[in-house]
């Protein structure tokens, strides 16, 4: 069976690699194309290398659409995304800004003018824009390619981003009856960008979370959604030998052996911005703790990958800072690395980042820092952490004095959350059981996709 898995960026990877190894142990051939443009921010060799050492699979560049279409279908794909987010009352406003800023700046302009505005995003504009998607012909050079590569199955992902490429090739595949499949790239990529414009004939969602958001908010069919488990969450279920011992660990990070840690989690740039303020200040109120055992605490911060830069200037006595050096998040060594970082801890704490729910399988208590200073933004207000917030998986504190508190309780109160957060991995990460990964399932998934086409 040939797959055929497009993907937007190189970086992505770590997103989708337990299901390409998956269909690639199965004996599948997989070939994979990165969006060139979108992957220029990486080192693409290694990120390519790094694919390749998969049984039967290549990589490559995808085909970007460059006909006339384009000109006209990608500006209405997103004009349609910005009105949806306008009719989105309870959002925050950070995601109708952030879509309106893709706008050519024409439409910018016009969006000043109340009356122009209300027009452009009437849900008149909004019909007569889903119809020209619908009108518009798949790409004939990406026809091609597909008749050449002749894929049984065609994944995609993530689809929903701006400018995406991937849609034509869901597009393009649907129109010569090739199964197609939009694999959900994260948690939170159905609450947060954009719309899919393109229907495929299968979605991978991660869990119940996702099918409620892509029935009720993309207005999908629930016959179309399958529920694989978390894929980006799967290397932690299958960790192998280590390579360091903990001496080497607590060697490389410059603490005592045995010295005791809590683990700061950074978020994106797009989530906390720059907030080393917070992890002075935590850094601060620990040094001055009454309590002896938390003053003698030692911070260590594992930045957000793409946010790294802003720590290089803390210097404080009590900080230690992971930066991190791997050109793919999740090489062996990476993984092992954050593993060691997790366990060793006392806890972890953060304000708005997957690396929670990474500890969270770890089996590590997890702190959720909710500064007023972040209360109106994302950060706090989005929708997939307001459903993390109340599955109880975390201790929330509103202040850095709150958390301290909670890190004097640790033990016991790490203790009441192990029901919760046993709970969640087991209806929200691995939904078929500690013993299938997402990767297995989703492999079933697609292979079935061929047998009831060829049956058709």
């Amino acid at each position: 069976m040939k797959i055929l898995y497009i993907i937007r960026s190189i970086g992505f990877i770590a997103y989708h690699e337990s299901i390409i190894e998956e269909l690639s142990k199965r004996g599948h051939f997989v070939e994979i194309l990165f969006d060139k443009k979108w992957s220029t921010k990486r080192n693409a060799y290694k990120n390519s290398k790094h694919a390749l050492s998969w049984r039967n699979s290549s990589t490559g560049w995808l085909k970007r659409r460059d006909d006339l279409w384009r000109k006209i279908l990608f500006p209405s794909r997103e004009l349609l995304t910005y009105i949806y987010y306008c009719k989105q009352k309870s959002y925050p406003g950070f995601y109708l800004k952030r879509w309106e800023g893709y706008q050519p700046r024409i439409l910018r302009f016009l969006f000043r003018l109340s009356l122009i505005k209300r027009y452009i995003t009437s849900n008149f504009i909004e019909r007569v824009l889903h119809s020209l998607e619908k009108s518009a012909p798949p790409d004939s050079q990406i026809m091609k390619e597909l008749i050449g590569k002749k894929p049984h199955v065609v994944v995609a992902s993530p689809v929903n981003m701006r400018y995406s490429e991937e849609v034509e090739y869901i597009k393009a595949a649907n129109a010569l009856n090739i199964p197609t499949v939009i694999a959900i790239h994260s948690w939170d990529n159905l609450t947060t960008k954009g719309l899919f414009h393109v229907r495929p004939g299968t979605f991978l969602a991660w869990n119940s979370i996702h099918k409620k958001e892509l029935t009720q908010i993309h207005k999908v069919s629930s016959s179309l959604i399958k529920i694989m488990g978390a894929p980006l969450f799967d290397k932690w279920f299958t960790i192998g030998k280590k390579i360091q011992t903990r001496k080497q660990f607590f060697g490389k990070l410059g603490i005592k052996e045995g010295q005791q840690y809590i683990i700061y989690l950074g978020s994106s740039a797009n989530i906390a911005f720059d907030e080393t303020w917070l992890v002075k200040n935590l850094a601060r109120e620990i040094a001055k703790s009454p309590n002896q055992e938390i003053r003698n605490l030692i911070l260590l911060v594992r930045p957000h990958g793409a946010n790294q830069e802003i720590f290089k200037q803390i210097k404080l006595r009590n900080v230690k800072v992971l930066f991190r050096s791997f050109e793919i998040a999740d090489t062996k060594e990476a993984i092992e690395e954050f593993c060691l970082s997790l366990k060793y801890a006392i806890c972890s704490i953060g304000i708005n980042t997957s690396a929670m729910i990474d500890a969270v399988i770890i089996g590590k208590p997890v702190i959720a820092l909710r500064p007023h200073e972040y209360e109106r933004t994302n950060a706090i207000k989005a929708l997939h952490f307001q459903y993390l917030l109340k599955k109880n998986i975390y201790l929330q504190a509103n202040t850095i004095g709150q958390a301290i508190a909670h890190i004097k309780r640790i033990e016991k109160m790490g203790n009441e959350l192990k029901k919760s957060q046993n709970l969640f991995i087991r209806n929200y990460i691995q939904p078929y059981g500690l013993n299938t990964s997402a990767g297995e399932a989703a492999s079933d998934i697609i292979e079935s996709l061929r047998m009831i086409n060829e049956k058709n």
